[in-house]
């Protein structure tokens, strides 16, 4: 158990280090000199209903993606699960677990961290961030890469 748990680490590090996007509610950014109230705001979205809409246009961004490419979805408690069911997604994205979804055949990782409003995806090919784009407004959010 103690060496599948290594190479479970070691897989999903390989991917930590790629160049990552933001796929977020927001198109961009904030500003980290921004007048607005981005911290308030966000901590009010993550304890008040907004977050399950959110959730769920992860889950149809998601299922969306893996109506193309295979998804293996790892879950801390219970590991790896090829395909999962869509049930089995949505409920592990609604108890706003934190997860970590692999698109083997697109050489990309998409990371869900617990009631974060965003999701972290990991790639070095163009192409992904390309087909993920489109997808992703379908649902009503954006693919964007944060400034250094």
């Amino acid at each position: 158990m103690e060496m599948e748990e290594e190479a479970i680490i070691d897989k999903i590090d390989k991917y930590l280090s790629k160049p990552y996007w933001i796929i977020d509610v927001l198109p961009m950014q904030v500003p980290a000199n921004g007048e607005g109230q981005y911290f308030r705001i966000e901590e009010y979205v993550r304890h008040s209903s907004l977050m399950e809409t959110i959730s769920r246009k992860f889950l149809a961004l998601l299922l969306k993606i893996n109506c193309y490419e295979a998804m293996d979805l790892f879950h801390a408690v219970d590991g790896w699960e090829h395909n999962p069911a869509p049930e089995r997604l949505e409920q592990c994205l609604m108890a706003h677990d934190s997860l970590h979804v692999l698109f083997a055949s697109m050489d990309s990782l998409i990371s869900i961290s617990g009631d974060d409003s965003y999701m972290t995806l990991y790639t070095s090919d163009e192409k992904v961030v390309e087909l993920l784009r489109p997808l992703a407004a379908s649902v009503g959010l954006f693919v964007w890469q944060p400034k250094a």
